[in-house]
Formats: C-alpha cells, sequence, structure tokens
C-alpha cells in the first residue's frame, strides 16, 4: 500500500510517496515508489504508483516506458498522453477486468507528471482512477493516491483551502507541506511508513530532496507538537487568565523562533556548500574546455616568431 501525493504549482510539479512496501499482508520491504525516466533530453516522465497488487505498477511501467520510447525523440504533449491512456486501459482489460471479479478486483491508481524539456520548458500532472487517466484541475492543483488518500486531503484541505495558495508558492515551501502530509499520514495510517521521497520537476530540470532535508523538516514538526499541546491546553482551561495566554503564546513564539532559527542555519550551510560546488564545477569545466583546445604545433610556433 502506498501514500502519495502530487501538487502542480505555477512553474513546478511536485510529488511526495513514502517507500514502504507490504508483502502478503505482513512482510515490510522498502522500495522506491517514484520513478523518473529522461527521453531523448527532449522530456520527462515521473511515476508513482499505488496498489494492493504491485506487480501491476511494474507491468505499466514497463509497457508504458517502451511505447514511450518508440513512439518518437521529439517532445509531443498529446501524443504522450494518448500512449499512457492506451497503456492504462490495455494493462486494466487483459489483467485486472477480466481476471478479477468486481468484489476481489485490485487497486489500481498513478500519479503521473510529463515535465517537457526541449524546445520549452512545460509540466503538467496526471492521476488514474479504475483504468481513466485524468489532469489534476486548476481548482485543486493538487491529487493523492493510495491507502492514505482521504486523510493526506483532509490535511491538505486543512492547511492550503485555496489552490491558489499552491500555485502562487514556492516549489520548496509546497514541497514542505508535502512532507507535512506524510508525516502525518505515516503516523496514522497502517500500510503508510519509511521515509519520504519527493521529488520536484521544475523549469526542465528535477531534483530529489535529500533525506536529511526530510528529516530535519519532519525533526521541525515534532519539536513543534509539545508547544502546541502548551498552547492549546491554555487555551481551553478556564483557569487560564489572558495574561496566563499571553506568557504561553510568548513562550510558543520563542521555541518556534528556535526550530525556525535551526533550519535557517542548516540552510544557509546547505547553500554555501551548493556555492562552493558549483564553483568546483564551474572551474573542473574551464579547466577541462582549456585542456581540449587546439594547442600550436612546433612549425605553428616557428611561423608566428617569423
Amino acid at each position: 500500500m502506498t501514500i502519495g501525493i502530487g501538487f502542480t504549482t505555477g512553474d513546478a510539479v511536485i510529488l511526495c510517496a513514502d517507500t514502504q512496501e507490504t508483502v502478503s499482508d505482513y512482510t515490510k520491504t522498502t522500495t522506491q515508489k517514484i520513478r523518473v525516466t529522461t527521453f531523448f533530453n527532449n522530456w520527462r516522465l515521473a511515476i508513482s504508483g499505488s496498489s494492493d497488487a504491485s506487480q501491476y505498477i511494474e507491468l505499466f511501467e514497463h509497457e508504458v516506458w517502451n511505447a514511450l520510447c518508440n513512439a518518437g525523440t521529439d517532445f509531443n504533449y498529446a501524443r504522450s498522453v494518448n500512449i499512457i491512456k492506451a497503456t492504462l486501459h490495455k494493462i486494466h482489460k487483459q489483467y485486472i477486468w477480466l481476471r478479477h471479479g468486481s468484489e476481489g478486483r485490485p487497486s489500481l491508481q498513478f500519479l503521473i507528471a510529463i515535465q517537457g524539456i526541449n524546445p520549452n520548458p512545460s509540466r503538467s500532472l496526471l492521476f488514474s482512477q479504475d483504468g481513466a487517466l485524468y489532469p489534476v484541475s486548476s481548482h485543486d492543483h493538487y491529487a493523492s493516491i493510495g491507502v492514505g488518500y482521504h486523510m493526506a486531503k483532509a490535511i491538505k484541505d486543512r492547511l492550503l483551502p485555496d489552490a491558489g495558495l499552491i500555485y502562487n508558492s514556492p516549489a520548496e515551501v509546497i514541497a514542505n507541506f508535502g512532507i507535512y502530509i506524510l508525516w502525518h499520514v505515516k503516523k496514522s495510517i497502517v500500510g503508510c511508513d519509511g521515509n519520504t521521497l519527493v521529488l520536484i520537476l521544475q523549469n526542465g530540470k528535477f531534483r530529489w530532496m535529500t533525506q536529511e532535508e526530510v528529516l530535519e523538516i519532519e525533526n521541525a514538526i515534532q519539536m513543534l507538537y509539545p508547544s502546541q499541546r502548551e498552547l492549546l491546553s491554555a487555551l481551553f482551561n478556564p483557569a487560564i487568565d489572558r495574561q496566563g495566554i499571553v506568557e504561553v503564546g510568548n513562550s510558543f513564539v520563542d521555541h518556534v523562533m528556535i526550530i525556525k532559527d535551526k533550519l535557517d542555519q542548516t540552510n544557509r550551510m546547505r547553500k554555501h556548500m551548493q556555492e562552493l560546488f558549483d564553483r568546483r564545477e564551474e572551474a573542473r569545466k574551464a579547466a577541462q574546455q582549456e585542456a581540449e583546445q587546439p594547442k600550436p604545433s612546433d612549425s605553428q610556433k616557428s611561423k608566428d616568431r617569423q
């Protein structure tokens, strides 16, 4: 089972998923539930699947990748969507609808991100249900799949009730909201657990959030709960007067600022390390280009001196 959620912002698609897979209802393993493929350096496909029969996820991924690889090297969004639709229908028709009765039919859901690279960056998010493929609505900018679907949506609706909040927010902020949602789902829903995977597709590029980044956000959420409980206890206690609420509120703000300072310090350190890495990479590329430049022969040097 799985919890997978996806967001679309003004310039990005964010996918988040857990990594726990339950085999035969009791054996727990870890699996990569978001897979990314770049096609001919022109476009990219990211898939996250949920099913109580994981072999159908693997079958769909294999079939759709083969079909897309053989369809052409250029990026054609409509062609790609039609291939995905046809593959979904084929899998359901051959392996699910005919072989299983309505009572024992396995569920099969997908979140599918399509990212254009060349000639122009673009992004879209699709989701599937019972063999049908749908675009994520501009009224939501959100979709979720898996056993934790209902809880994830309830938390999203509470945190981000307006789709405009999602669309107009920076991708990194929405990614952190995704971590927050999955943290709660993993704590509450059996079958959802393991590490949280976060993929950000933005402006023709993509990056995975590192487990260090994810754990920093999860630790910040965990650190926030004691002061939240204290604030709510004071709020609901009729014996605590207005001044008492102010004191508890100030303590809550102080605690939040400590967490914020830790996150900011880590982000500054990460940014500094990235800048050092980028400078080293630029220097390496410059040295490589210089080494690849043709050097004048001895005869040419002689002519130059003459």
